[in-house]
């Protein structure tokens, strides 16, 4: 009788245990802790439809503006996924010998919650018109300066050795695109990956990362492409 009992026990035990495991795995699932830019490429663009905007401006321009990361605890996760190396494969293809240190994202954390805003943005604007009259445009109406990269650079590295490294930018980029996908927009990749399959079939290759910057460079007379989408990174006022 009492081995009988043993057996029962045991074999209870062990259902018991299953069914637990099986709720342990469900929950991993289901708690939304992994990344949403889990290839090792960036999107080109991001569907207009899936995104909600914060400005619409609906005249010629067709300007259309959605700040990505005035949510705290989205950007606590973000640097949780930074913190696990999730976006390793990503910033490798750029440095392809430095590691992400630990100073490096709670570097980043500073910027996305205190002291930056970053802004995604679709604009069709007028041919022959100029890269300057574009960043007078957009400036005008989510009323900041956007920022170059080269200033983007300074400003995160102001307590760094390297006052001009390219690592927060980076950094900044690759966060920028993940944003994106956690506030449900939808990604445009692209089809063909190879520099060299590109250039056979007459594509433009494929932008670095800190490209999504529109406003990058200052050139302030260059004229600018009938549409333009990607981020405009601002100080963020108090």
């Amino acid at each position: 009788m009492g081995k009988q009992f043993g057996t029962a026990g045991r074999s209870m035990f062990i259902k018991i245990s299953q069914f637990l495991w099986i709720l342990v795995v469900i929950t991993a699932s289901c708690s939304g802790t992994a990344p949403k830019l889990n290839q090792s490429y960036l999107p080109l663009n991001y569907v207009k439809s899936s995104i909600s905007w914060g400005i619409q401006i609906k005249n010629e321009s067709n300007l259309n503006v959605a700040p990505i990361n005035l949510d705290k605890k989205r950007n606590q996760q973000l640097e949780e996924h930074w913190r696990r190396g999730y976006f390793d494969s990503i910033f490798k293809k750029r440095h392809p010998v430095v590691n992400v240190k630990g100073s490096d994202i709670s570097n980043l954390d500073v910027y996305l919650n205190d002291v930056l805003t970053i802004y995604y943005v679709q604009v069709a604007f007028s041919k022959g018109q100029t890269n300057e009259s574009l960043r007078q445009f957009v400036a005008k109406h989510i009323k900041c300066e956007p920022l170059s990269n080269l200033e983007i650079r300074f400003l995160m590295n102001a307590d760094s050795l390297s006052p001009f490294s390219q690592i927060p930018l980076s950094m900044l980029m690759i966060s920028a695109h993940e944003l994106m996908l956690q506030i449900g927009a939808v990604p445009e990749y692209p089809k063909v990956i190879s520099p060299y399959l590109r250039k056979r079939y007459g594509l433009s290759a494929l932008k670095n990362l800190e490209d999504g910057n529109i406003f990058a460079v200052k050139r302030r007379s260059e004229p600018t492409p009938n549409r333009q989408s990607g981020f405009v990174v601002c100080r963020r006022e108090h």
